[in-house]
């Protein structure tokens, strides 16, 4: 359906999945040695997740002692 909801603590953020116009690659760099450095792509980007809002706080009801 296109919409992301994110929970981070008490924090709710809505957004949105974009599809990216150009891929991203997630690299990582080996050890540098006489013949130069390793990289290995060990994943792909291709969906990104837009906020527009800042984030709701979320409050919850609880008991009242006393």
């Amino acid at each position: 359906d296109g919409k992301a909801t994110l929970l981070i603590g008490n924090h709710r953020l809505e957004g949105k999945i974009e599809e990216l116009k150009k891929p991203l690659a997630v690299a990582k760099f080996g050890e540098s040695d006489d013949r130069g450095r390793t990289v290995e792509v060990v994943g792909l980007i291709t969906r990104r997740i837009l906020f527009k809002s800042r984030p709701r706080t979320l409050v919850q009801n609880l008991p009242i002692a006393g």
